[in-house]
C-alpha cells in the first residue's frame, strides 16, 4: 500500500507529493497537557498508546501474581494475608500511576495520562480471562480424584506444576 504519490513538476523539476488516503473522524477528543495539541493522528497518540500498554501490563501481571500464589486452592478461600505481596502490588500500581501522571516522569519516560477507555477497555477483559481460566484449572485439579494406584489425575499431572 502506498500512502503518497509523487508527481514531478515539469516546469521546476521538483517532486510534488499528494496524500492518497483520508483520515477518519477522531472519536476521542483529548488535548495533551504536555504539547497542548490534539491526540489524534499525532506523535502524542504513540505516547498515549505506550502508557496504555504499561497500564494493561501492570493490571494483567497483578492478576497473574494473585492467581499464582497457590497451586490448588482458590484465591477466594486462601485470602490475601501476605503483607509483602500486598505491598508489592500497591507499589507497582503506585509506580505506574507516578510514571503516567506526574509531569517530570511524563517527559522522562514519554508517557501520558490515560483515561479509562485507553487502558481499561483492552486490559480488564484479559485480566478477567486470566482469573477465570486459573480458577477453573484449580477447580478441576481439586475435583478430579487420583486413580486407583494413588497417582494424581490427568488434569493435575498436566496443569499443576
Amino acid at each position: 500500500m502506498v500512502a503518497l504519490s509523487c508527481i514531478m513538476n515539469q516546469t521546476t523539476g521538483l517532486p510534488t507529493y499528494k496524500q492518497l488516503f483520508n483520515w477518519s473522524r477522531c472519536r476521542t477528543y483529548q488535548i495533551s497537557p504536555v504539547s497542548n495539541a490534539p491526540v489524534c493522528y499525532s506523535t502524542e497518540a504513540l505516547k498515549y498508546g505506550q502508557s496504555a500498554f504499561l497500564f494493561g501490563l501492570v493490571i494483567c501481571q497483578t492478576i497473574n501474581l494473585i492467581m499464582c500464589r497457590t497451586r490448588r486452592t482458590s484465591v477466594v478461600l486462601h485470602g490475601m494475608n501476605n503483607s509483602y505481596l500486598n505491598l508489592s502490588i500497591l507499589f507497582s500500581l503506585l509506580a505506574c500511576i507516578l510514571v503516567a501522571y506526574f509531569l517530570p516522569f511524563n517527559i522522562a519516560f514519554n508517557t501520558r495520562d490515560n483515561i479509562f477507555m485507553h487502558f481499561g477497555t483492552p486490559a480488564i477483559p484479559f485480566a478477567l480471562g486470566i482469573l477465570i481460566i486459573e480458577e477453573m484449572r484449580k477447580l478441576f485439579a481439586v475435583v478430579f480424584k487420583p486413580d486407583a494406584t494413588g497417582r494424581p489425575n490427568w488434569w493435575e499431572r498436566l496443569t499443576v506444576w
